[in-house]
């Protein structure tokens, strides 16, 4: 039976930014994907006559720049084409309404509204400012089984919320997990605004502007453009399937192989452990690790 270190079921760009960064920690990985081609929901499509476009993935959301530097994905290809996009929202019988990520260049807003928006604005943006160190680290576990690691993490996560202020640390508490929709119509009197920023907060998730957490969402975004960095959403150069084209680029000169055409059968499990995977065709590949969202007790 062959034999990884690592097998990841999925060549989309999570599986494949995964592959990369097990590969430069020393493993051997192998990457297993069905379709002919890598990319999952960020590939792109060949019309004919030289138009490409993205299958469903249009934008590039919330790429970490930790990943972009440790991957090395600029020198496998990845460039913007924009970055920083304004939001805009539109209505029939008004002027369009444009949010820039400096709340002062706001456009088709009241002296009211644009006073409202700049208001809340600064807010979540110091909320988001005190969560942005912890966009690149693993949630603290929590309970009787925490390692210390984890119990410092929480620790310093909740110091930065502390460092916000007695007012605002409880505004922060207050809302956090909280859904957007509520926020926006208690602080923005404008519907045309209050449905733009919902938008932003729900950009990219299967959530709807009610669904509880959806506040959380909105401060991952922001966190994007704290202190000057470029803003959540960009429009890459060649398209979403040029950033797959990146991060395979980088997992394959990590020394991961990818393979496609390889649909995964199952899991195959013993004394609870996955312990490898048997494809389609009958082969089986062992592994000490199992990346996969698909069920181990299914057979596909």
């Amino acid at each position: 039976m062959a034999q990884a270190d690592a097998i990841i079921v999925g060549g989309g760009h999570n599986g494949l930014a995964c592959a990369g960064f097990l590969a430069r920690g020393g493993m051997k990985v192998l990457l297993l994907e069905a379709e002919p081609r890598l990319g999952g929901m960020a590939r792109t499509a060949d019309l004919g006559d030289g138009f490409r476009v993205p299958e469903l993935a249009h934008l590039l959301n919330m790429l970490h720049p930790k990943v972009v530097s440790e991957l090395r994905l600029e020198r496998h290809g990845l460039a913007l084409a924009a970055a920083d996009l304004p939001t805009v929202a539109l209505e029939p019988g008004r002027e369009p309404l444009l949010l820039p990520s400096d709340p002062a260049a706001a456009e088709g807003l009241s002296a009211g509204d644009r006073e409202a928006w700049q208001r809340l604005r600064a807010r979540l943006m110091s909320f988001a400012g005190a969560l942005e160190p912890f966009r690149a680290e693993p949630p603290p576990r929590l309970g009787s089984g925490a390692e210390r690691t984890d119990m410092m993490r929480l620790a310093r996560m909740g110091w930065a919320i502390r460092g916000l202020g007695k007012d605002e640390m409880r505004e922060f508490l207050r809302i956090i997990a909280g859904n957007v929709a509520d926020l926006v119509e208690d602080e923005l009197p404008d519907p045309l605004l209050q449905a733009a920023v919902a938008f932003d907060a729900v950009l990219g998730t299967a959530y709807g502007p009610r669904a509880p957490g959806t506040v959380l969402t909105l401060l991952y975004r922001l966190a994007g453009a704290v202190a000057g960095k470029p803003g959540a959403v960009a429009v890459p150069r060649g398209g979403m399937g040029a950033v797959a084209d990146a991060f395979g680029a980088a997992a394959e000169a990590a020394g991961a192989c990818l393979r496609v055409n390889a649909p995964v059968r199952r899991v195959m499990v013993e004394d609870g452990r996955a312990s490898g995977v048997e494809l389609a065709d009958g082969e089986r590949i062992a592994a000490r690790v199992v990346v996969s969202n698909l069920d181990p007790h299914r057979t596909f």
